[in-house]
């Protein structure tokens, strides 16, 4: 009887700890997807003071991160 609620006490703990790593994840990777738009915002700045006219749908995967679809 003790074993097994230790194992269930264990078991929602790993589910816990497994919700928060997602989570943890999901912000990482949407923090990175801005630093990627911006960066390619630059870049696309820096090419047209230069003379260069590059179309970069930067819009795209910031949008559909924030309406929480992560691909």
């Amino acid at each position: 009887m003790l074993y097994k609620q230790a194992k269930s006490r264990s078991t929602r703990q790993n589910q816990i700890k497994s919700a928060g790593l997602a989570e943890l994840i999901r912000a990482f990777l949407f923090d990175f997807n801005e630093v990627i738009v911006d960066l390619a915002r630059f870049i696309k700045h820096k090419n047209s003071e230069l003379g260069f006219h590059i179309i970069i749908p930067e819009e795209i995967s910031l949008r559909a991160s924030r309406r929480g679809h992560y691909a």
